[in-house]
């Protein structure tokens, strides 16, 4: 038997008994007739019985072992969120882990790093890593794999023209502004028809 996340599974096949019902223990004294069942990756003692009946008394008790082995996994990883802007904060996503039949892995069951074997500061634009190992224990083999999560870069606001005169005369001279995009530019203006408005030397 191998670890299922989702249900417990029966240690032993049912027996049969003549002159009596078949009795199950996981502890040797307490005996019921339904089949033991367990979840954990564990090797399990299991204790029989015939338990008479009014003709006949209970029989010996007699022991089995049952083993439920542990899952090997190779992870799905789930980053919430998958990427992020630059904002110039430290970026720590949510790591979700599941197995093959998309139940989600405990923490307990992994190790988590966000890695930063370079340097890596999980702020600045870039690819960084976040790696998912086996630790001892627990109910999986966990296969070592990685999950990528991106900072882009930080989204422009939209530019913006002000200082826009309501009512121009031939011959007038305004000056216009712009505001938003990403600050570090400088803006080139341009004009469709310079027999209508053209740019000065100031641009």
């Amino acid at each position: 038997m191998i670890y299922d996340a989702s249900k417990a599974q029966k240690l032993v096949s049912e027996g049969t008994a003549t002159g009596g019902i078949m009795v199950y223990s996981l502890d040797g004294v307490n005996f019921i007739q339904a089949i033991p069942e367990a979840k954990d990756a564990d090797t399990y003692t299991v204790y029989y019985k015939a338990q008479g009946d009014g003709n006949h008394t209970d029989s010996e008790v007699g022991t089995v072992t049952a083993t439920i082995g542990k899952q090997s996994v190779t992870p799905s990883i789930e980053l919430t969120p998958p990427s992020a802007q630059y904002d110039g904060n430290v970026k720590r996503p949510e790591v979700i882990v599941r197995d093959k039949a998309n139940n989600v892995i405990p923490e307990s069951e992994y190790k988590a790093t966000y890695v930063s074997d370079n340097g890596e500061n999980w702020t600045d634009q870039g690819t960084y890593k976040v790696k998912v190992e086996n630790i001892t224990g627990g109910n999986y083999v966990v296969e070592t794999a990685t999950a990528d999560f991106v900072i882009s870069t930080s989204a422009q606001a939209p530019l913006e023209i002000v200082n826009k005169p309501g009512l121009v005369y031939y011959g007038n001279t305004f000056t216009l502004s712009a505001v938003g995009g990403s600050g570090g530019a400088k803006v080139q203006w341009s004009s469709s028809d310079e027999n209508v408005a053209m740019i000065d030397a100031n641009g």
